[in-house]
């Protein structure tokens, strides 16, 4: 789905192309409200690191990805992508990876197919 946006929206002028999926065409933000609100999060520094690159890629700044994520919740109400709680099942299975327990090892992708009956 994309989105053309070129218009005031909440005191700022959007005029991009943003496709969902995180691609950005073209981008040319102008703010007319003071931004006084101020986020303070803490991160660990290896995510912090990464994202960053990630939203220079986009040709993003961080306040910029986070301003864009929280237009997102107000427009959908909600947390824009999917959450789920994981099952009793998954949760105890992560635990049992975890400490190295009812692990499986195969020879090679052959015999991991034979196993699962690909």
């Amino acid at each position: 789905m994309e989105i053309m946006l070129g218009y005031c929206l909440c005191g700022i002028s959007l005029d991009f192309v943003f496709q969902l999926g995180y691609n950005i065409a073209w981008r040319k933000v102008v703010f007319y409200m003071s931004k006084s609100a101020m986020i303070r999060a803490r991160v660990e520094p290896e995510l912090k690191a990464e994202v960053e690159e990630i939203f220079r890629e986009l040709g993003l700044t961080t306040t910029e990805a986070i301003t864009l994520f929280y237009h997102q919740v107000r427009t959908k109400k909600g947390i824009p992508f999917e959450l789920n709680i994981p099952s009793k099942t998954t949760l105890e299975t992560a635990r049992k990876t975890d400490a190295g327990e009812e692990l499986n090892e195969y020879a090679d992708l052959d015999e991991l197919r034979k196993k699962m009956k690909l």
